[in-house]
């Protein structure tokens, strides 16, 4: 699963996405689940799970998305926008970005790979995201579609 994978099902979601916000809380982990599920659908090998223990002595901290593939390994983090958060939007993506960074698997035979997502609708958050994608080119890449923003963040 290529950057550009990743970032193009949650492009192609955004219709779906959108219906989802309008619902209420949830949304997050529905969007996840579905992610995983289209990725066991394509029948190429993927394994995923939602909520998965960091190592010690961050163990505490959840991972969003996991998936394996032969040998290869994604870490995903999730941020999606909430009314009712009051901090910058932005700053709760880097949070992620900051705490992936601490996201290890067994084995060094194991390639891994890490990526924190953003999903913004308030006109403040898709600035925020867009600049950050400029400020960031070739790590980060930023669209709209149906009015959401979407910021992918490849972490090293």
């Amino acid at each position: 699963m290529t950057a550009d994978e990743l970032f193009n099902f949650f492009k192609l979601k955004a219709p779906q996405t959108v219906n989802a916000i309008s619902s209420g809380a949830g949304w997050e982990i529905w969007l996840q689940t579905e992610l995983i599920l289209a990725l066991r659908d394509a029948n190429q090998g993927y394994s995923g799970a939602r909520e998965l223990p960091y190592p010690s002595p961050w163990e505490k901290s959840r991972l969003d998305i996991g998936i394996g593939h032969n040998q290869e390994y994604y870490a995903i983090e999730m941020k999606v926008e909430s009314a009712a958060k009051t901090k910058p939007f932005l700053n709760r993506i880097l949070k992620d970005v900051t705490k992936i960074g601490y996201y290890a698997v067994q084995g060094s035979e194991v390639k891994l790979s890490k990526y924190v997502v953003g999903i913004g609708f308030s006109v403040a958050a898709k600035a925020q995201m867009k600049q950050y994608s400029v400020d960031n080119a070739g790590q980060a890449g930023y669209c709209e579609q149906n009015g959401l923003g979407i910021l992918l963040i490849l972490v090293p």
